[in-house]
């Protein structure tokens, strides 16, 4: 085989040139990151500015120390102090995580890669370590973590589905499976279409909803589902549309929370009202006869109703006692009285003050009956000396002058 030497000489020239343009190129990108270079004990022996840049520190304050002096122990638990320097004296790159409080500002995560170089001319070991300052980066992923915690915490406790675009279930969670009763097998490749009833599924408001979803745009409301035993449930729910990297909707996300009771409760609440008016309206027309149903209701409504019907009872009861003892004043008996004992609370107080209007009143009318009985068969009573109000005063001074002419 025959070479040209001139050719090849052109060769090693260009490859040269171009050996020479990546070893600039690698010293500029070891010019812009912080690095370090230690001996065998991990004593600073270079430091670059940048690497002083970093610190805060000059870089006669850096050579000479400790690495473990001039950084902290490792901040994560991952990292074993202990076995650090003997594994990067034998060879295996090691990572750590440093907190560091620079001179001026807070503190910050470091993070430093250990590299052992190769040995040249010089026996003795170096430790390269490229020193990254990771504070934004270790935020975000605490952030993240706490974000995924977070929203793991919300599917341990709502229900999770995962439609394609089309409405086909690829996923649930364990709450949606002890919901409605499905197994993860029953259910994941079906419609949703087949979960919501045949009169839901036809519906124009069904097909609109999945064509928003299709378009992007997300549902917020109140549905009703079946269960695989066929029992409804309603659900609060939100299907969520996620847009892959071309702004198509690649897959819709439904969280749900299962509000089946408070729905029952707010219906059975709903008719319950209709039913409470129509007992009140012939109430205030002065029937209070009416009562409104109680054992069609669910445990609150029933305690509601119940307590409406026994106000119904005592007003009616009180309303029926008013108007029985004022029948019977009305008749000339003016010692009829309600029985307080029937009553509670201000119904009782009310037929008591009842009670002792009516004896203020006969009590003179009675003082003045017998005093007129007596006057008129001769028999002159002593003066009237009890106390009246108003109008029966009045009365009890005339008898007295009566009393005192004759």
């Amino acid at each position: 085989m025959i070479i040209n030497p001139w050719k090849a000489q052109s060769e090693i020239t260009s490859l040269a040139s171009r050996l020479d343009a990546a070893q600039a190129r690698l010293d500029v990108a070891l010019r812009r990151r912080s690095l370090l270079e230690l001996d065998a004990a991990g004593m600073i022996r270079a430091v670059n500015d940048a690497c002083c840049a970093l610190l805060q520190v000059p870089r006669d304050a850096v050579l000479g120390r400790s690495f473990d002096e001039l950084l902290s122990a490792p901040a994560d638990s991952r990292s074993d102090r202990r076995s650090l320097w003997p594994s990067i004296q034998s060879g295996v790159d090691q990572t750590c995580l440093y907190s560091y409080r620079p001179a001026a500002g807070e503190p910050i995560c470091l993070q430093a890669e250990f590299s052992l170089l190769p040995r040249q001319a010089d026996p003795s070991p170096r430790i390269q370590v490229f020193i990254s300052d990771i504070t934004r980066q270790n935020a975000d992923a605490l952030l993240l973590q706490d974000l995924q915690k977070q929203m793991q915490a919300v599917r341990d406790v709502q229900v999770m589905v995962e439609f394609d675009p089309d409405g086909r279930v690829r996923d649930v969670n364990a709450v949606f499976v002890g919901l409605f009763g499905y197994s993860h097998g029953d259910i994941v490749g079906r419609f949703h279409a087949e979960l919501v009833g045949d009169e839901v599924a036809q519906s124009a408001e069904y097909r609109t909803m999945w064509e928003q979803l299709r378009a992007g745009k997300p549902f917020v409301g109140v549905v009703r589902r079946l269960a695989k035993s066929g029992q409804e449930r309603h659900l609060l729910a939100s299907y969520n549309p996620i847009a892959g990297p071309d702004g198509r909707v690649i897959k819709v996300i439904k969280y749900a929370q299962d509000v089946t009771r408070q729905t029952a409760l707010s219906i059975s609440l709903s008719r319950a009202v209709t039913e409470v008016q129509a007992v009140l309206t012939p109430a205030m027309a002065g029937d209070w006869s009416h009562r409104v149903r109680e054992d069609d209701k669910g445990d609150d409504v029933r305690i509601l109703v119940g307590d409406i019907n026994r106000l119904l009872g005592s007003t009616e009861a009180f309303i029926a006692d008013l108007d029985t003892t004022l029948a019977a004043i009305g008749a000339g008996r003016l010692d009829a009285r309600a029985d307080a004992s029937r009553h509670q609370g201000g119904f009782r107080a009310n037929v008591q003050r009842m009670n002792a209007s009516l004896d203020a009143v006969t009590t003179p009318l009675n003082v003045a009956a017998n005093y007129l009985d007596r006057i008129s068969k001769g028999d002159l009573p002593p003066r009237i000396n009890d106390a009246y109000q108003g109008d029966f005063n009045a009365i009890k001074d005339n008898l007295n002058t009566c009393i005192a002419a004759v």
